[in-house]
């Protein structure tokens, strides 16, 4: 153990090992950063999928590739999935592409001689390097001077024709013929459909690097004909952007009278593959994607995606389970327990879109959304910045046999309070106008029994803020529902943006002496609530400020496995 903590001491961010293509041969990390007596090379990274394909004892004919220097057998492949020439030919190119976003001079177009690919840099026998090596796979791809995005049931064409074709569905959607249309949902789905749209590995990866650029099965750029004089290989960001216009272009026409089926099949072909989740760059909103991913073991669904949080969990993690199996039920506890530490309000601003038993509802799971308010501008997700400090904290009670509890500790004001500080709002002359709007004060609830016979209930955008009337029918179903001392709302703390500022609260329903149960989410703003030098009397109170709100201090959730 004191020898990978030394180890990784040393290697700061740099890879424990690196191809190095000309020869095909894995060379490991030696002091200085050297590689195959080569100092701090620059490298490239690939991103691709194979773990579903990987042969064990079937066709004993098909041979993996050829790499040199590793210890371990690299794995064969099912060459209806590449072959080891195919695989070849694209490493090999990786390293020579010249990639144009369309921003200047050609983004890179110096040759690389080194790649960061892993089943020749991560030991396949699951060593404890290689443990550890999964807990640094940001490190490896942040520090990877380009990363290409292998899409392997892609041909150029194709690609091409698939990437024009997300512009041309949002952009054409109004006054296109419904056949057209479905022509333009059949391409977008020919590219979604690709293998590496549905790997939970690659998930990560996508939010880690979203500068990487495509590339066909031939190891060609995929490019996009924007003019007839401008063509530019788009990146990944740029994908993820288009996908989540087409998601707004989509999202108020799934009940259309003439194509309802048209525009809910791209929606939903879009938000599954999480698109939408990844050109929001939030965190937790992709955490939430997971769910429509595949990975070959089930603890994968944490080690896959735990390095968007910065996290090493479980047996990548530099402690005492370095190497050590656990379950996954244990690595989401885990997980949850890190992000109530060290990012305590979006660790809740989430909902539930599937019924959670009430002890398991304090920490995110594969069912959690990330809320979004659709307006005239588009969608945005409130994440509090860096600079947000928390108005709360949450804790585990480890002094006791499990299962242990789950605190919170906070500001609490009843939401009937709330509602009454918009009614006083109403009543000041300069803001009264604000406090009409029935989206100062939005509230979005969990998929659970409690709320059983909610307006919302059966709605098909439960993880959107009901707008006008369905806030008010909401928020009215909620008080009428529960007595105001039992429904209240913790101050989890601010959510600044570039001209705003709100804050987020957690709705938790009192059903014992210390025990509290989640059922939502709300968000009100404050930044109305002053014009120059005029300051409205209920800002402070929206604020988190003067009477109404109460420090508590209570249960709401069980951690059931021993840490």
């Amino acid at each position: 153990m004191e020898e990978i903590l030394e180890e990784e001491r040393l290697l700061s961010g740099w890879p424990r090992r690196l191809l190095h293509v000309p020869t095909l041969t894995s060379y490991e990390w030696q002091i200085g950063n050297v590689y195959g007596g080569v100092t701090s090379p620059e490298y490239n990274a690939l991103s691709y999928t194979w773990g579903r394909w990987k042969l064990r004892h079937e066709q004993p004919h098909v041979k993996a590739i050829d790499i040199r220097g590793t210890a371990w057998e690299i794995p064969r492949i099912n060459e209806q999935h590449f072959t080891a020439d195919e695989f070849r030919n694209v490493i090999r190119q990786i390293t020579s592409l010249e990639p144009y976003s369309g921003v200047g001079q050609k983004d890179m177009v110096s040759k690389v001689d080194f790649v960061w690919l892993d089943v020749a840099c991560i030991d396949q026998r699951g060593s404890l390097q290689s443990s550890a090596e999964i807990g640094r796979q940001a490190a490896i791809f942040k520090g990877a001077k380009t990363v290409y995005v292998w899409l392997t049931t892609q041909n150029t064409i194709g690609g091409q024709n698939s990437l024009e074709a997300l512009d041309a569905f949002r952009n054409n959607f109004e006054e296109s013929p419904e056949e057209e249309l479905e022509l333009l949902v059949q391409e977008v789905e020919g590219l979604l459909s690709d293998p590496w749209f549905s790997s939970l590995w690659t998930l990560q990866e996508a939010f880690l690097r979203q500068d990487g650029f495509l590339l066909a099965k031939s190891g060609e750029l995929l490019f996009q004909r924007l003019s007839p004089t401008l063509i530019i290989n788009p990146d990944l960001l740029g994908t993820f952007d288009a996908g989540l216009l087409l998601c707004q272009a989509c999202a108020g026409k799934r009940s259309h009278l003439l194509r309802p089926n048209v525009f809910a099949k791209a929606f939903e072909l879009v938000e599954k593959r999480g698109l939408n989740a990844l050109a929001a760059q939030n965190a937790v909103a992709v955490y939430g994607a997971t769910v429509h991913r595949t990975s070959t073991l089930p603890e994968d669904r944490v080690y896959g995606i735990q390095q968007i949080f910065g996290f090493r969990l479980g047996k990548s993690a530099l402690g005492k389970d370095l190497g050590r199996h656990l379950s996954l039920e244990a690595l989401e506890d885990q997980l949850g327990v890190e992000m109530m530490t060290k990012f305590p309000i979006i660790s809740q601003f989430h909902i539930f879109g599937r019924h959670v038993p009430k002890e398991k509802r304090w920490r995110i799971n594969d069912s959690s959304i990330v809320p979004s308010w659709m307006n005239d501008h588009g969608v945005s997700v409130w994440e509090p910045a860096e600079e947000d400090e928390p108005c709360c904290q949450f804790r585990v009670d480890y002094s006791t046999h499990p299962p242990h509890c789950v605190y919170f500790e906070g500001k609490m004001v009843s939401l009937a309070r709330l509602l009454e500080g918009r009614e006083k709002v109403k009543k000041e002359e300069l803001f009264g106008s604000i406090g009409t709007i029935p989206d100062m004060i939005r509230v979005v609830t969990d998929v659970a029994e409690e709320l059983e016979g909610s307006p919302e209930e059966s709605g098909a955008d439960h993880h959107l803020f009901a707008k006008g009337k369905r806030q008010y029918h909401l928020t009215d179903w909620l008080i009428k529902k529960f007595p105001k001392s039992k429904l209240q709302v913790l101050l989890l703390g601010p959510s600044s943006g570039p001209s705003s500022m709100s804050f987020l609260g957690l709705m938790l329903l009192k059903d014992g002496k210390e025990s509290w149960t989640r059922i939502g989410v709300c968000q009100w703003e404050v930044t109305y609530l002053q014009i120059s030098t005029v300051v409205s009397s209920q800002r402070d109170f929206f604020s988190g400020l003067g009477s109404g709100w109460i420090t508590t201090r209570g249960i709401f959730g069980q951690l059931s496995i021993a840490h």
